[in-house]
């Protein structure tokens, strides 16, 4: 109903409570067990109808095919057509990239880091950049690595902005890794082999070559595995950490302090601490 357009502003000022501004942005609330829901809003259908009517003149409607291109390991390009609807009254456009905590769904919780502005709005885990109206498309910095990011372009005029369009993802570049030039994809890099790693380094023993030296199956791993494999715990986080401090990822994804030396892989010794 809303078209593509964000019709909160003007709801806003004919003082439809925020409850009731679902329909105002093209979203739809079904009533459930929870008491908002069952609010009517049938006595600013009036003012809501009015809004969207007016706004349907006067905004522009999303960018169109957003296509997203990683670069390096830091930098996605985006690039976008103009909208179909009042194209010639953007006066500038917002994209927005939103790092995802996974390859899944869940978006990490944008409230963690409070946004900062100076003509473009960064924090660790949201970047928006602000566009002029005669540019479509823009490369995006300062990114994280080998990251998942969902991307969105909002258009916006002097009566308000389009709703976003929709969402596009795009993984960034493995550190030290940058597009190619030629045009022909570049070969995938080798995996280390952790089972031969830890041979090498003289881990023996079935259990711990089957469950800690072959990252397929360690999450199987459990705690009689970890206390029957300690003596080879150097050796084993060793290889499965190939050379590679992997504390950032760990603390994301909300390890305790005791364990985020595991994920090091300079792991001296493992005592009862670790298994309670």
């Amino acid at each position: 109903m809303a078209d593509g357009r964000n019709h909160v502003p003007c709801c806003i000022q004919e003082r439809v409570p925020d409850i009731c501004q679902d329909v105002c942005r093209g979203e739809y609330t079904a009533i459930t067990d929870n008491i908002k829901t069952h609010f009517s809003c049938s006595t600013y259908t009036e003012q809501t109808l009015a809004c969207i009517v007016e706004g349907i003149e006067l905004l522009p409607s999303p960018p169109e095919y957003i296509e997203v291109d990683a670069l390096t390991e830091g930098a996605l390009r985006v690039e976008w057509s103009s909208p179909a609807s009042n194209a010639e009254t953007v006066s500038e456009y917002l994209v927005n990239v939103t790092s995802l905590r996974s390859f899944d769904d869940r978006l990490l919780e944008l409230d963690e880091n409070p946004v900062i502005t100076n003509g473009s709005t960064s924090t660790r885990h949201v970047v928006t950049v602000k566009v002029p109206a005669m540019k479509t498309s823009t490369i995006v910095h300062d990114l994280s690595p080998f990251t998942m990011y969902e991307v969105s372009v909002t258009a916006t005029n002097k009566h308000g902005s389009s709703l976003p369009s929709y969402t596009v993802r795009s993984l960034t570049l493995a550190p030290g890794t940058s597009k190619p030039t030629s045009g022909v994809p570049s070969a995938p890099p080798n995996l280390p082999d952790v089972r031969q790693c830890c041979q090498r380094r003289g881990v023996s023993h079935k259990t711990c070559l089957s469950k800690l030296c072959d990252p397929k199956d360690a999450a199987a791993a459990e705690i009689t595995d970890l206390m029957i494999c300690a003596p080879w715990a150097a050796d084993t986080f060793g290889c499965l950490a190939n050379d590679v401090d992997h504390t950032p990822c760990c603390k994301e994804r909300g390890l305790p302090e005791l364990c985020l030396q595991l994920c090091t892989g300079n792991v001296s010794s493992i005592d009862f601490n670790y298994f309670k």
